[in-house]
């Protein structure tokens, strides 16, 4: 049996898709934005960018888990009892490791090799990835299909990483 695109596009599947086309686009202006007003870090400055905004995020997410296991009484992640909100924001706090793993390596690979003009661009990238993955936490935590924005700006942040981090390797 084959599905016709029709079928899998749902209504909800097509609204996640837009979500994500505009996250795209929000993070692909705002680092645009950003390395424009941005004044060149020196290179250690640069990588504590790179390193110091996802271990913030990660840390951040670490205490809004425990924050609501507290508040809901949910203690043992086993027992299956866990309220859709302590369940999303594990599940951000996982997908940003798995972000964070993309994004460190490409930015810190940025600072250390580039000049000044260049290096411009790691403290736009860390802080469109920042807002990305909040915007990520947020619409998950209104509905799966309104985590797309966030979604698709991680994605344009990491492959605007990925990529000038291999350029310039």
């Amino acid at each position: 049996m084959t599905l016709g695109v029709s079928s899998w596009l749902t209504a909800d599947r097509q609204r996640s898709l837009a979500g994500g086309t505009i996250g795209m686009g929000t993070a692909l202006l705002a680092l645009a934005v950003l390395f424009w007003l941005s004044g060149a870090p020196e290179i250690m400055g640069a990588v504590a960018w790179a390193l110091l905004v996802p271990a913030s995020l990660v840390f951040l997410f670490v205490l809004a888990t425990m924050a609501a296991r507290m508040h809901t009484r949910t203690f043992d992640p086993t027992a299956g009892r866990e309220p859709r909100a302590v369940q999303v924001t594990g599940r951000v706090l996982t997908n940003t490791l798995e972000q964070s793993a993309i994004f460190v390596p490409a930015t810190v690979v940025i600072a250390l090799n580039t000049g000044p003009a260049l290096r411009d661009l790691v403290p736009a990238l860390a802080i469109t990835f920042l807002a990305a993955r909040l915007a990520f936490w947020i619409g998950y935590l209104i509905a799966p299909q309104a985590r797309a924005p966030g979604m698709g700006a991680t994605l344009a942040v990491n492959v605007v990483a990925l990529v000038t981090a291999i350029v310039v390797a």
